[in-house]
């Protein structure tokens, strides 16, 4: 069984408006938003690729622990949501990455790739 983090390292919130589809002019709209608190942002630059053909795929990883979020089930519906951080800046999610514990079915964290 992984051991959950220290809470002290738990120190970001975010709300998270799922996508729901575009509206009748093609924009998108969104959920209500969900606060997630006590998760991880880290806003570093996630690279794809090497040399001169590197792509940028994620501005950040929002981490998210399950024994702190027992309510919330994310799954890749959450993909193209809109999270906005504490300063309001906003970002999409474009990759859900799910995180099981070591030998279960039992989600420990997911990690939720940002762009």
């Amino acid at each position: 069984m992984l051991a959950n983090p220290n809470p002290l390292f738990l120190t970001h919130s975010v709300t998270v408006e799922l996508y729901v589809g575009p509206n009748d002019w093609g924009d998108p709209m969104y959920s209500a938003g969900i606060r997630l608190n006590n998760v991880r942002f880290e806003r570093d630059k996630v690279y794809q690729g090497t040399g001169n053909s590197r792509q940028v795929i994620a501005e950040g990883v929002v981490m998210v622990y399950a024994f702190n979020q027992s309510d919330v089930n994310i799954s890749d519906d959450w993909l193209k949501a809109r999270v906005t951080d504490e300063s309001g800046q906003q970002y999409l999610i474009n990759r859900v990455i799910s995180n099981n514990q070591d030998t279960s079915v039992d989600i420990y964290s997911w990690e939720l790739e940002v762009i």
